[in-house]
């Protein structure tokens, strides 16, 4: 249990510059099919349900956004509840914007979504010109980042939200971090 008492700083194959996109793309499916079966997608929709308020319209930004799994699965849980959504998806990857712009459109004709803005750039650089989101999450993204990072991330979060933000990211826990090699390649 030791080595799971104390956060890892050792960087991830993810983190690195010249890993091949094919990688990725498998990546996202697989941390879909994570948050989907150990409950990540059920937290991110958690910690949305405690900022909402009684809102009927809301607009969502999600910084590391990846294929924008998290932003379609919030977005389908605000249709549902009859929440007008739009969504803000950032990554600093534009191959993963790609496949999020992809995959929004696919949805679209099975389940209906807010508005979607998918933006390539780093989250830092990143100025919102029309208005800020109400509410900015992360998840799965944290633990890329030092000690020093995260507390510029979250004071970014603050100045760039109405509302508030949250973040999903991981617990370090033995049954997830066993269960992760059953779940991916």
């Amino acid at each position: 249990m030791t080595r799971f008492a104390k956060r890892s700083y050792e960087k991830e194959i993810l983190d690195q510059d010249n890993i091949p996109f094919a990688d990725i793309e498998r990546n996202m499916r697989e941390l879909d099919r994570i948050n989907t079966w150990l409950g990540g997608h059920r937290i991110s929709i958690l910690g949305l349900k405690q900022l909402l308020g009684g809102r009927r319209r809301i607009r969502l930004c999600e910084i590391g956004c990846g294929g924008g799994d998290n932003l379609r699965i919030l977005s389908n849980y605000c249709h549902r509840h009859g929440i007008e959504t739009e969504v803000v998806g950032v990554d600093i990857n534009k191959h993963c914007i790609a496949v999020a712009q992809e995959n929004w459109q696919h949805d679209l004709s099975e389940v209906k979504h807010g508005q979607a803005i998918w933006v390539h750039s780093d989250y830092r650089d990143v100025t919102f010109e029309r208005h800020k989101p109400d509410i900015i999450f992360s998840s799965l993204f944290c633990h890329h980042f030092t000690d020093e990072e995260l507390v510029s991330m979250i004071r970014w979060m603050e100045q760039n939200s109405t509302t508030g933000w949250y973040v999903n990211d991981l617990h370090r826990h033995p049954l997830a971090y066993y269960s992760i090699r059953w779940l991916t390649k």
